[in-house]
């Protein structure tokens, strides 16, 4: 495993996704971050038979095109946006919708997603995950059919990117590498296979995320069962998504 050194915008990222989808192979890009919302509130968005697809476009029209694909006229101007939880205590009106892959993640003791509709704390999600459907709006109209974002397309022979949710946590608790962040590059090192000489004895927590998160994805690339997951229907897949591993 390699990490490279940042610090990384998410315009940069965007470019380092369109450059591997120049090389040969297939690419697995996992983002901390959702992609789509719980099946009711994405009712409230976008009407009755709306689709994770109809909420990328969503949130294109409404806050597309600023810098480094910052979504915040989603939470400041949009017509939805009361559904977000954006400062001080918890609005009395605020639901903290959770999609059935956040409730399966709790069951199986790999974590507890806060609600992407809270953007407000140092856990909080969902701005990234608001910039993140902005990236993916981005990349399809790069890539089109090199591009498959998981679960809400299946892969084809066109596909040199596939994109899909990560939650870091998830990976700590699967593998047994601790309770709590490993941030001694020593110590992670015993734990998992990596070459590191940056410098510095001490991760920062986005970078030992990192690390975590590659060599998790590099134990689940052939499994089956990550890519098919017991829990996730059709109708699931195509509105709120799931992350990855669970």
């Amino acid at each position: 495993l390699k990490l490279e050194h940042g610090p990384w915008r998410r315009s940069d990222i965007a470019q380092l996704i369109i450059d591997e989808s120049q090389k040969s192979g297939l690419t697995m890009v996992g983002i901390d971050a959702n992609f789509s919302y719980q099946a009711d509130a994405l009712k409230q968005i976008c009407g009755s038979e709306a689709l994770a697809k109809d909420l990328w476009q969503k949130v294109a029209i409404n806050a597309g095109g600023e810098k480094n694909f910052f979504a915040g006229k989603i939470w400041q101007e949009s017509d939805f946006k009361s559904l977000y939880w954006t400062q001080g205590k918890q609005p009395a009106h605020f639901q903290p919708y959770h999609r059935q892959t956040e409730y399966v993640c709790r069951d199986k003791g790999l974590g507890r997603p806060e609600s992407t509709f809270k953007l407000i704390g140092a856990k909080q999600v969902g701005k990234g995950g608001l910039s993140a459907m902005l990236v993916s709006v981005y990349l399809r109209e790069k890539l089109g059919a090199k591009l498959t974002l998981w679960p809400f397309e299946k892969p084809t022979s066109d596909t040199k990117i596939v994109l899909f949710e990560i939650f870091p946590r998830l990976f700590i608790q699967k593998y047994h590498l601790s309770s709590l962040k490993i941030r001694d590059i020593d110590k992670l090192k015993d734990k998992i296979p990596i070459e590191l000489d940056i410098g510095k004895n001490v991760l920062s927590d986005h970078e030992s995320d990192a690390l975590i998160s590659a060599y998790g994805l590099s134990q689940l690339a052939h499994d089956y069962s990550a890519w098919h997951p017991e829990h996730l229907n059709e109708t699931t897949a195509i509105t709120e998504g799931w992350i990855f591993g669970t």
